[in-house]
Formats: structure tokens, sequence, C-alpha cells
């Protein structure tokens, strides 16, 4: 398959455009060359907008294939993730038709791959040599979100094998992209997420509490009640871990387990029920 500047460039002479003329009102025209050569990454938003300039087909941009929607699959894997519908997932995977050629596109099989192999089959060992491949590749598109979520993904994979410090390093580097990029609360709430319970399982109690401070504050200047019972959670078991057990702790448990059983996950009702009968223990016992 042809480079995406090769074919940004075919695409452009096709059409009768100049480097100056395509650049016009996206870039510069020294980045479109630098495109063309294959020295520049371009981001999915420059490319969106290529695309719309040549009157073509985004998708055929990303992966030179007609009637191939990479976007739409992109988007059908986002939502399986967001909402935990690894089954459906894996299901989408096994009907997958179409052959990856590019390496933007086998960075994305790879990160689904992964997630399939730790959520569905139990097989932590293959996961684990999917996330990494899919981190080492270096893509011809710039995709911010992406690269959030495969190593998001990689944090939760390779948990027992990182030593505290790699755990740090791995979340600077998600935390960089965030800060360079704008990008959904959605990701930095899954991060924060991610992170708290890294910590709890390393009983770090005192980093849970502030990662599930930090998600919790987010989410409710966004009037939003994404992932909240679990950071509701984190934040009540992680104040009872560190013996300050505060009226906050209390009413956090309670709306966590109300929120649990608005959306029927009663996985994390059966921890919430047991964490306050641990509670209600301690306190009797120190009565």
């Amino acid at each position: 398959m042809e480079p995406l500047g090769v074919r940004l460039k075919n695409l452009r002479k096709s059409r009768g455009l100049s480097q100056n003329d395509l650049a016009r009102g996206i870039c510069t025209q020294s980045n479109i060359s630098r495109i063309e050569k294959g020295q520049h990454t371009p981001t999915s938003h420059i490319l969106d907008l290529f695309a719309k300039k040549l009157d073509i087909d985004l998708n055929y941009l990303y992966s030179g294939i007609e009637g191939y929607n990479l976007e739409e699959f992109k988007k059908k894997v986002y939502n399986c993730i967001e909402y935990a519908d690894y089954t459906t997932l894996q299901q989408f995977v096994n009907d997958m038709t179409i052959e990856f050629k590019t390496e933007y596109e086998k960075k994305i099989k790879y990160w689904i791959k992964a997630v399939v192999f730790y959520r569905c089959d139990e097989n932590i060992e293959d996961a684990k040599i999917y996330i990494k491949k899919a981190d080492e590749i270096i893509s011809e598109v710039s995709d911010p979100n992406l690269e959030i979520q495969i190593l998001n993904t990689m944090s939760i994979i390779l948990r027992e094998d990182f030593s505290e410090k790699e755990v740090h390093q791995l979340y600077d580097r998600i935390f960089n992209m965030i800060e360079k990029n704008p990008l959904p609360k959605t990701i930095v709430i899954k991060v924060l997420l991610s992170m708290s319970n890294y910590y709890y399982h390393a009983k770090i109690y005192r980093l849970v509490h502030q990662n599930a401070k930090k998600a919790i504050d987010i989410l409710k200047k966004a009037n939003s009640m994404y992932l909240l019972e679990h950071h509701l959670y984190n934040y009540a078991s992680s104040l009872y871990y560190l013996d300050e057990y505060t009226p906050e702790m209390h009413e956090y448990m309670k709306l966590a387990y109300q929120i649990c059983k608005y959306k029927g996950n009663n996985e994390l009702m059966e921890y919430i029920e047991e964490m306050m009968d641990n509670v209600r223990d301690t306190i009797e016992r120190e009565a």
C-alpha cells in the first residue's frame, strides 16, 4: 500500500491543485511538502480538512480503500469500550473482514485485540503482547485520543509487571497528552479511575483518595454521572483504609450505592454493601 503522503500527493495532483492551493486555510505549504515526503505526521483534524477540500471520503485518505469507513469503525469501538460492552466488541472484531494495512489501522487493531484478550478471553499474556505492539507502532496519523486509550489500556494490562516508578512515568505520558490536546472529559475520568484502581491495588490509599476527588470535582462541574459511582466508592473506601471515618465518607458510600442501583451495577453494589458492613462493625467495636 502506498504511504499516506504519496496518496495525498497523487490526489492533490489529480485535482490540479498546487501545494499552496491545498494548504490555503488549513496549514502552510511547507507542512504539505513535509507530509507528502513522509517527514511530518498530520492530525486526524487536518486530514479531515484535506479530505473535504479534495472532495473525497476521509476513510479513503486514511486507508486507500473505497467504501471502507474507518471513522465509523472507530466510533463503534469507542462506544463498546466506553460502556464496557466487551462481548459486542469481541463479536465485532470476529466479524471484521477488512485487511488492516496502514500503521494507523494496525495500531487500532492491536489495541482492540489486546482489550478483547484481556476482558473477554482472560488471556493476559496475549493481551500484553498486543498492547505493547500497539504502543510501539509509529503511526502516519497523529491521534491523541487513540494514543491515550492505548496507554490507559496498557496501564491496566501491565499493572502487575510495572514498578511504581514505571506507572508514574506512564501516567505522566498520558497527562502530558491531555494537557496539549482538547479531549473529552470522559477520557480524563477514565484515566483517573485507572490510576485510582492501580493505587488501590498497591494499597497507596492517599493517592486513591486524591485521584478520586479530582474525578468527582470534574464530574460535579460537568453535571455528569459518567463512572461517578466508581469514583465515589474509591473516595469513600480510601478514607476507610486511612481510618478517616468522616460524614463525607458515609454520604459518598450511600450515593455510590444509589447510583449502582439505578444503573444496575450489581457487582459494585456488593462491594459497597461489604464496605458499609465493615464500617458499621468498626464503629461498633470502637464505641
